[in-house]
């Protein structure tokens, strides 16, 4: 039903929503359903999320990233425009959390199960946290968070 994806130049969400529209094309997925998009991004550098919750149509460039999150300091999206159409034809979102959020969800990842995720993933457990607290993301819906990088790689 969902798909969390922490998003710097945005991607992963581009190639997720490619790669749905080919299964569709070649009879893989017949249902013509596709899961929300949400692109979660740090309050230190998040142009494509101020955009969608804005309502433009393009993400302005971001002046300074400041974030724990390496893989998320992206301050300018040049595939905008795009990002945005795939969240709003999803009936998705864009989520903006701080890096304390994200570094509780990536320890919060770790204890629960195991897995050494990194900031960026934690920030999507951050962005689900959010959605469920505004009833977005039901108790019964099924969510995909993805963890795009090692939390090792931080010590």
């Amino acid at each position: 039903d969902w798909i969390l994806y922490p998003t710097g130049g945005g991607m992963g969400v581009m190639g997720l929503w490619k790669a749905f529209r080919e299964m569709e094309e070649i009879g893989w997925k017949t249902d013509r359903v596709r899961p929300r998009m949400v692109a979660v991004q740090p309050s230190g550098c998040a142009p494509l999320a101020t955009a969608f919750l804005s309502g433009a149509e393009r993400a302005k460039p971001w002046g300074m990233p400041d974030t724990v999150a390496v893989g998320l300091r992206v301050p300018v999206c040049g595939i905008s425009d795009l990002l945005l159409a795939i969240l709003r034809d999803s009936g998705g979102e864009a989520v903006i959390v701080d890096d304390d959020a994200l570094r509780k969800g990536a320890r919060e990842i770790a204890e629960k199960e195991g897995i050494c995720a990194s900031p960026e993933g934690g920030a999507t457990l951050a962005a689900l946290r959010h959605l469920r607290r505004q009833g977005r993301v039901k108790e019964t819906d099924r969510v995909v968070l993805f963890n795009t990088g090692w939390g090792g790689k931080y010590s």
